[in-house]
């Protein structure tokens, strides 16, 4: 199984927006209870998926530039990326099954 890999500010350009590997992005706050719960769906659909696309993880608190300047102002919010490009979003915790649908619809 995959695992999701955290990233920073330093870092975020070259891993996030460097390929056209399709990417997603779970911007999340360590003391934000509706992110804990997003980040164990993801857990259980990262293995489905991690042929098809990479998952990072970005601490808004710890990357507050970067979450600022793609409008994170409500976490968790995922983001996928391609070819550098924010091609979709979603803002609050979902099931494994809406999860997976927002995968399937945009990858």
């Amino acid at each position: 199984m995959s695992s999701i890999n955290q990233i920073t500010e330093a870092d975020f350009d070259e891993r996030i927006l460097s390929d056209g590997q399709p990417k997603l992005v779970d911007f999340f706050a360590s003391w934000c209870m509706p992110c804990r719960v997003m980040a164990q769906t993801l857990d259980d659909v990262i293995g489905e998926y991690s042929s098809e696309m990479d998952f990072f993880k970005a601490d808004i608190d710890r990357c507050p530039n970067i979450a600022s300047s793609y409008g994170i102002s409500s976490v968790p919010t995922l983001l996928i990326f391609k070819d550098g490009d924010v091609i979709a979003r979603s803002v609050g915790a979902m099931s494994k099954r809406s999860l997976g649908e927002f995968i399937d619809n945009n990858i």
